[in-house]
């Protein structure tokens, strides 16, 4: 009744529901962009994080800036990701995620449970956080970029930051 009339309470009250909607949809693009590209390892899986929010920083910079889209990076990994040691080494930088020393420690460690699971988390809150803060305006284009983004850099061992975004 009354209670949804007040803007502070409809905010909130709106925002999950807008939210589960968008992870769903959000949910899906992941699902088939991993789908295609089968990270095989753990170190594949850090990898593939990397890679996507590489991509996804690299279209979503120029719209709402490195410093923002650094906060933003930072407060999904602390979110989603604050269990996992792997995902504890996993650093923001100044074009995307610095993932060397989480290949370090999964190399040393091996794979974590639930990392696949954790690294697509992270990547559909990182789209719905982005989509949110966009009034929804990047969700198309960043759709897009999963779409389109192969995974080149897994099947050569490449460091995702190294690569040059080129097909």
């Amino acid at each position: 009744g009354t209670l949804g009339n007040q803007p502070s309470r409809l905010n909130q009250q709106s925002l999950p529901v807008h939210t589960m909607a968008e992870n769903s949809r959000h949910a899906r693009c992941v699902d088939r962009w991993i789908a295609r590209i089968l990270p095989s390892t753990a170190e594949d899986q850090i990898q593939l994080l990397g890679l996507g929010v590489g991509a996804l920083w690299k279209r979503a910079s120029p719209t709402i800036g490195p410093i923002t889209l650094g906060a933003i990076a930072n407060r999904v990994l602390h979110t989603v990701a604050g269990h996992s040691a792997a995902m504890g080494a996993v650093k923001v930088g100044d074009t995307g995620l610095d993932i060397s020393a989480a290949v370090e420690w999964i190399r040393i460690h091996g794979k974590e449970p639930d990392l696949d699971r954790t690294v697509r988390a992270v990547l559909i809150e990182l789209l719905t956080v982005l989509g949110n803060v966009t009034g929804q305006i990047l969700v198309a284009p960043l759709h897009e970029v999963f779409e389109t983004m192969t995974g080149d850099a897994l099947s050569r061992g490449a460091h995702p930051r190294e690569k040059d975004g080129k097909s």
